[in-house]
């Protein structure tokens, strides 16, 4: 096993990976310019196998981890992988779950409101600002302003036969 870093050593270290020691596969990532030897982040990281695949857990950033708790969260990640978990599949589940939930929250109403306050900036004239609204709030807002972003598929097709159009802009 490595030797174990000390709290003093951590931030003297200069660019490269450095096992921890006390975990491991625990390793203090510090990265830089090479040119100057100059380190820019250091991050903590668990290198292991899961399934036989070679993978690099992020632990987190030496200025918010200490040497203590990143040695703590290591240890606990390499329980999960023994018990057959995948830590970093958890995570990307996790965050895939949370990125559906704050779509399904998200009305196709609210959406438009946010996308025209955002770019009414970059729009040439309050008239081109002004169409947009009018646009979405006749033609997709009755359809769809009430549904969750995240739960639309398909766009309906719009019922021609019940709205009001005057003979002669048909034409």
């Amino acid at each position: 096993m490595a030797k174990e870093l000390r709290v003093a050593e951590l931030r003297t270290l200069p660019i490269g990976s450095h096992a921890a020691g006390g975990v491991p596969g625990l390793v203090l990532d510090c990265r830089g310019d090479r040119a100057t030897g100059q380190v820019k982040s250091r991050t903590w990281i668990l290198r292991t196998t899961i399934n036989g695949k070679r993978r690099f857990l992020g632990i987190g950033p030496l200025h918010t981890i200490g040497l203590s708790e990143a040695r703590a969260r290591a240890r606990a990640l390499r329980l999960q992988i023994l018990d057959g978990r995948d830590p970093l599949a958890d995570r990307k589940s996790a965050k895939a779950q949370s990125i559906v939930e704050r779509l399904t929250a998200l009305t196709f109403g609210r959406a438009c409101d946010e996308y025209i306050s955002q770019h009414r900036a970059g729009w040439k004239n309050h008239k081109h600002a002004q169409q947009w609204e009018n646009t979405l709030k006749t033609y997709a807002s009755p359809i769809l302003g009430g549904m969750g972003v995240g739960d639309i598929t398909a766009v309906p097709a719009p019922d021609l036969d019940h709205q009001e159009r005057n003979s002669d802009t048909l034409a």
